[in-house]
This record gives structure tokens, sequence and C-alpha cells, in this order.
């Protein structure tokens, strides 16, 4: 993902010592975006995104973890000036 993405820095990097990651992380991104955002059952995601078993397995596990939680904090909730961005709890 580029620098200037809201939410990059908001992604877990990579386990260490396994495989490196063959998505990217945009179309993870995109397609958990389209999945939530339009109620789209996961077995008619569209086939130009990542295939239902990968978007799946990054959901659960962003859902687990808290990193949907961020995003979705960091795109949609507005802050006290009236633009989008972190809450409070998770600036610096």
């Amino acid at each position: 993902m580029p620098n200037g993405s809201i939410s990059a820095p908001l992604i877990p990097p990579a386990k260490r010592g396994g495989r490196k990651r063959s998505v990217d992380l945009r179309e993870i991104v995109n397609g958990l975006m389209y999945v939530l955002s339009t109620g789209c059952q996961w077995r008619y995601v569209p086939k130009d995104l990542p295939p239902r078993s990968t978007l799946f397995g990054y959901f659960d596990l962003w859902n687990w973890d808290g990193t949907l939680y961020r995003i979705h904090h960091a795109l949609y909730v507005p802050r006290g000036d009236g633009a989008r961005g972190q809450p409070d709890s998770l600036r610096d």
C-alpha cells in the first residue's frame, strides 16, 4: 500500500518467518469494504476481487484483532473538527 493511504498504517505487518504475502492488501481492503458496504454474500463476491476464501480469512483475522474497527474509525468516524480520522484513543 502507498504511504499516503489512511488505512495502511493500521494494517498489522506480516508475521515473521513465514512466506511473503502474495496478495495486494489494497485489494483485500477494497474487497472487504465492498462486502461490508453492500451486504454482498461471500459466495457472490465479484471475480475481479481477491478470492472469497482469502477475503474471509482476512475478515476473520482483522475482526478478531481489531484492525477492522481501527480502519472503520479512520475512514468513517468524524473528528472534533468535522474531518474524518482516527478517534483520540488511536492518535499519537
